[in-house]
């Protein structure tokens, strides 16, 4: 029926570019408890054939189903089981890490491919947070592994289409400050020094009272670049607040 309805073209008749790729293929060896599941897996099989269960209990696709969660990792059938350090995931988990630290000087990039076992936040075991588990734990940057369930949906990107006048204006009134804190203590430098001299000659002549009122003015000028440091690193963190959401 769908080649009723389809036009179907091959990539001999296409002839599109495509990129050379060096495929390999990598074996794990089954461990003890995934041969005893497989072997269950084939008596519900052989029940599902004879008629002996009903399809609404099992059948066919929920044994297929089963088995590629038993390849994967036994844990997808039992969070309990143990973790197999020779299980395919983890065998993953050893070749990613060797090609990144083969490639981490010039930041190359790995894509990994799974549509089994996706991570759903809801605290169950999935294959997604236990690579990305085991990856940090090997020394990964965290910032380095993302999800594409993390992609930006319609309504985040229409939120940063709305957010980034503010954003602008956010960077720019940062931009501003910083330039008008560089010109108050270019300006403040000179009164500083005049009056910190001031302050040595009058405590020189022991008069007390113009050296207090002198380091009171001195501690102002301070205090008042003090503060502009302040704001200015203020609106750095709320523009970076700003430009992350």
């Amino acid at each position: 029926m769908f080649k009723e309805v389809a036009d179907i073209k091959t990539s001999d008749q296409l002839h599109l570019p495509v990129p050379v790729a060096k495929f390999e293929t990598v074996v794990a060896k089954p461990s003890e408890i995934q041969k005893e599941m497989v072997q269950e897996l084939s008596k519900r099989a052989a029940d599902i054939h004879s008629g002996i269960v009903d399809a609404s209990v099992d059948n066919m696709l929920c044994v297929t189903n089963d088995g590629r969660k038993i390849g994967l990792d036994v844990r997808l059938m039992n969070p309990m089981l143990p973790d197999d350090p020779n299980s395919k995931l983890n065998v993953c988990v050893q070749n990613v890490l060797k090609i990144w630290e083969e490639g981490k000087d010039q930041k190359l990039t790995q894509l990994l491919f799974c549509d089994l076992s996706t991570p759903k936040n809801d605290g169950n075991f999935n294959v997604y947070d236990d690579i990305r588990k085991k990856l940090i734990s090997a020394g990964v940057p965290e910032n380095e592994i993302e999800f594409i369930h993390n992609a930006d949906t319609e309504a985040k990107k229409a939120a940063k289409v709305l957010l980034f006048p503010v954003v602008l204006l956010s960077a720019f009134l940062v931009l501003m400050l910083k330039w008008t804190l560089n010109l108050s203590a270019f300006v403040l430098a000179l009164p500083m020094l005049y009056i910190f001299g001031c302050g040595l000659y009058t405590l020189y002549c022991r008069e007390w009272l113009q050296f207090l009122i002198l380091l009171v003015a001195e501690f102002g000028c301070f205090s008042l670049i003090f503060m502009g440091a302040l704001i200015v690193e203020a609106a750095e963190r709320f523009n970076g607040w700003i430009a992350g959401l």
